[in-house]
């Protein structure tokens, strides 16, 4: 398929330039209240996106998407806590590992699951979560834990800024300008049909729900840090991946 002319995509990229030039100046513009809602709104913009990667380009509905947010809010405040006391930016590339492998261990066996089944089978791994979480002494149980304050919101809000536009990027470069997203696709539209063309639908289906569960991970460290306080049902309770899915069902 030919690339479209550059004058055809001009009143877009115009667009779209407009508008990241007024999230960059927007607090400068905007006072702390308004930059705080700001804040949660790019967030909520960046897990929307992160479950559309595995609920919009490869079709499997995941009722579960909030057991990755809290990982990567709980890994976040475990680690700035003592004994660790590491700092915020250090325990992003942790939090991204820990949840890659829980995501390698959950979704294994889960992605051979389809429809209904998959959905509630990832339901049941975040009620799990809540469970442990609201019981061991390291998270704080539901009393929850908490994290070593930073009353800058303009830090989170660019943080949150930069999280949302990486991940979009991200998802454009592999889903829409790449081999991968045609093969993630096409395993959605028709598996066997995929399989057949010789495509790894399994590795591809795990690389994929990988991909959007640290994606989630990212926000949720950001937003522990944000809200310097969480406990289970702040990071992992089913109202987090249910606004996700109403945005992706009702923004598109």
């Amino acid at each position: 398929m030919a690339a479209k002319p550059v004058k055809s995509r001009l009143p877009a990229l115009v667009l779209l330039a407009v508008i990241l030039v007024a999230l960059a100046l927007m607090p400068l513009l905007v006072n702390n209240y308004w930059l705080r809602i700001a804040t949660g709104a790019l967030m909520w913009a960046g897990l929307a996106c992160s479950w559309n990667i595995l609920g919009g380009y490869a079709g499997y509905i995941n009722f579960g998407h909030s057991a990755f947010f809290g990982l990567g809010a709980y890994t976040t405040a475990f680690l700035m806590n003592d004994p660790f006391g590491l700092p915020f930016l250090v325990t992003i590339p942790a939090g991204i590992v820990v949840t890659a492998l829980f995501a390698i261990i959950i979704g294994a066996p889960t992605l051979r699951l389809r429809g209904a089944y998959f959905a509630i089978a990832t339901w049941a791994f975040a009620e799990v979560l809540i469970q442990f979480a609201s019981v061991v002494d390291f998270t704080g149980g539901i009393g929850g834990i908490g994290l070593p304050p930073y009353l800058n919101e303009r830090f989170f809000y660019y943080a949150m800024f930069g999280a949302a536009a990486l991940v979009y990027l991200i998802t454009w470069a592999l889903f829409e300008r790449s081999r991968f997203g045609l093969k993630v696709k096409a395993l959605r539209d028709h598996e066997p049909a995929a399989e057949a063309m010789g495509i790894n639908t399994s590795l591809v289906k795990l690389q994929t729900f990988v991909l959007s569960a640290v994606t989630a991970s990212v926000f949720g460290a950001i937003f522990a840090y944000w809200v310097t306080f969480i406990n289970p049902k702040s990071v992992f309770g089913g109202d987090i991946t249910d606004q996700m899915v109403v945005m992706v069902l009702l923004g598109g």
